[in-house]
């Protein structure tokens, strides 16, 4: 796969002036002067705390959390049919996984379509599931112009190497008045100013790092009105709460440390909400 690198002009604004803003153990993130859209240009490894935890209880919590964050996922639709302009109920989730979300769709009455490019987990969307599931990317999947009335996309649009082409794909494949949906992590915040790549989003496969200016430009740029955007917290056991504190501390010994003390308290059957203000969550219209 194609990668960003220092020679990766803006995706919003086109622009080659940028700034490194993050210069770490894990790689570099630059800051285009233009626009301010911030894009890693460098990667270098893991987290240290991905290797502490360990890769299969990360696996693990991944899992979980596809079911535990529907009650914040499902928000969303009281939103999208207030604003649908056409009777239309067809939904394509970008990122479906293991469908848990098109599931609930479909439950309320949605026809419902994934596009899930990683095998394993599409299968069983189809499998155990009987979901709809294309086994590919979004711009290889070939869909028809303006099929659907619906596209959501929770924590995908910052995975993309080139989020203003998706975008642009997304509002192809949307009817005239179509909703889209798109949650990804903010860094317009002090937790960000303050750790900077200790701060729970900042990952080696996260290639774009938006604040509310940023997302809302690339939004209006590609074919939407930007109807409203708001600042969405996450339900999680607690056991990946201290995961994610482990991140921001930074330390191996303490990422073991909170590991023994949550399988001591069985931490992963707490669950509970929390809103830092670092999610954000755009609805947009198609013009």
């Amino acid at each position: 796969m194609q990668e960003l690198d220092e020679k990766t002009v803006c995706n919003l604004c086109g622009g080659r002036d940028r700034i490194v803003v993050i210069d770490g153990r894990f790689g570099k993130i630059a800051k285009c002067r233009r626009c301010g859209l911030m894009f890693r240009i460098t990667q270098i490894g893991s987290h240290p705390v991905e290797v502490a935890v360990g890769a299969e209880r990360l696996l693990r919590q991944f899992e979980r959390k596809q079911s535990i964050q529907l009650t914040d996922y499902e928000k969303c639709f009281p939103i999208i049919e207030r604003h649908l302009r056409t009777p239309g109920r067809k939904l394509l989730e970008i990122g479906s996984h293991t469908g848990h979300f098109l599931d609930l769709a479909r439950e309320r009455g949605w026809e419902v379509k994934g596009i899930e490019p990683d095998e394993n987990a599409a299968r069983q969307s189809i499998e155990s599931l009987g979901l709809d599931v294309d086994i590919t990317y979004l711009r290889s999947a070939g869909l028809p112009d303006a099929e659907f009335d619906a596209v959501v996309l929770f924590h995908v649009i910052e995975h993309f190497l080139d989020p203003a082409a998706e975008l642009a794909e997304i509002c192809r494949c949307l009817r005239r008045g179509g909703i889209l949906v798109a949650e990804t992590p903010r860094f317009d915040t002090i937790w960000f100013k303050v750790l900077k790549e200790r701060e729970r989003s900042v990952l080696p496969d996260h290639f774009f790092y938006f604040s509310r200016r940023t997302l809302t430009e690339m939004v209006t740029r590609t074919g939407f009105s930007v109807l409203r955007l708001d600042s969405v917290g996450r339900t999680l056991a607690l056991d990946r709460l201290l995961t994610n504190i482990a991140k921001v501390i930074g330390s191996n010994a303490a990422s073991r440390l909170l590991v023994n003390v949550s399988d001591l308290l069985h931490l992963d059957r707490i669950v509970s909400h929390v809103n830092m203000g670092d999610m954000m969550r755009i609805y947009a219209q198609k013009n």
